[in-house]
């Protein structure tokens, strides 16, 4: 709900041929007053805004929010585009974002089938969203990050959608990674959802010392009961997820930022660091060939 009366009511949508300055005046009446409408920002309520999909937004954040600390939440690529997967009839989605949401789960064998004979992206129609994703990066060259970025991306229009759907999380993370550094500096705190699930408290301790404060005993308590990590790498459950994964990787030219982001390119997960599998990195199984 918004803070005031006088705000927009919530949902506040913008569209596409509006100008910044109505989501400037929006963000800007929320984080003028704190969650207990007690008074300005720079109090112990400072206001928190989310953000999804801000590739583009770092330098306007911190022109708009001058002071502000950011906190960059990534996850690993290969979970990403795992997540992302349905059947090319649509009939059975793990996840149709940003449609209807999450449905029915899908048993093993429905994932190795999905995954060797379709490897769709996204809410069905994985080529229209690569190709606005590329749309929006010819549009924005305006700099040697986004052209480097726009270069990978035109490199795979005819590949496999996961390999597009790799190479499009590499466009939107680098250039998102690269602003929040030139614009934040030290005010800015990478944060790798793998550590985030695997180790709470120590991802909370940092996020608070970027704002110089100390955490709270109940939001220990919160992180250590109710963070989950049965879902960190289901792709691994797929034998042949793990041996296409590395080949996609390789394809979208993403090993460096991975490595830059501390995920390993070559390993099931960087994060548990389980040793690489005998099969040839050369050999894609069915369904993964671009021919």
């Amino acid at each position: 709900m918004p803070f005031n009366a006088e705000s927009p009511a919530w949902p506040f949508h913008l569209r596409a041929d509006e100008e910044a300055t109505a989501l400037s005046s929006y963000l800007n009446d929320l984080v003028g007053n704190d969650l207990a409408g007690n008074g300005p920002v720079g109090g112990k309520n400072d206001p928190l805004l989310q953000f999804n999909r801000a590739f583009w937004m770092a330098p306007w954040l911190a022109q708009e929010f001058q002071g502000s600390a950011i906190v960059h939440l990534v996850r690993d690529p290969r979970s990403v585009v795992w997540s992302q997967l349905t059947s090319a009839s649509g009939k059975r989605v793990r996840m149709n974002w940003p449609l209807v949401g999450r449905l029915l789960p899908f048993t093993s064998g429905a994932l190795q089938r999905v995954f060797c004979e379709h490897a769709y992206f996204g809410a069905h129609q994985s080529g229209e969203y690569f190709g606005k994703g590329l749309q929006l990066f010819h549009a924005e060259q305006t700099d040697p990050i986004t052209s480097k970025s726009l270069q990978r991306l035109t490199a795979v229009r005819g590949a496999l959608p996961y390999v597009k759907a790799l190479a499009l999380w590499g466009a939107q993370v680098e250039v998102f990674h690269r602003h929040v550094q030139h614009a934040f500096g030290d005010r800015s705190l990478l944060l790798r959802y793998e550590d985030f699930c695997n180790a709470p408290c120590k991802s909370i301790q940092s996020i608070y010392a970027l704002l110089d404060y100390a955490v709270p005993d109940p939001v220990r308590e919160y992180a250590r009961s109710r963070i989950d990590t049965t879902r960190l790498r289901r792709w691994k459950e797929v034998d042949t997820a793990e041996q296409s994964f590395r080949e996609g990787v390789r394809r979208a030219q993403i090993p460096s930022l991975m490595r830059e982001l501390g995920y390993d390119p070559s390993q099931a997960s960087s994060v548990t660091a389980r040793s690489l599998s005998a099969n040839s990195d050369s050999t894609v199984p069915t369904g993964f060939s671009d021919t």
